[in-house]
């Protein structure tokens, strides 16, 4: 993971771009990667809760 972080940074650094910019490319970068990881945990949860039922149903 740390080794992933400084690949980011030394790509965000070496970037020709205003910082604002690089800015605002990390920050829909994070929120797509959150999206993700969100609908990660609902479908978790669904999956959860279905085997729950199952469970009680038998």
């Amino acid at each position: 993971m740390e080794e992933l972080r400084k690949q980011l940074a030394g790509l965000i650094n070496s970037a020709n771009l205003p910082f604002e910019a690089k800015f605002y490319v990390l920050k829909d970068v994070f929120r797509e990667v959150s999206d993700l990881y969100n609908n990660l945990l609902k479908e978790e949860q669904k999956q959860e809760t279905k085997e729950e039922v199952k469970d009680e149903a038998e």
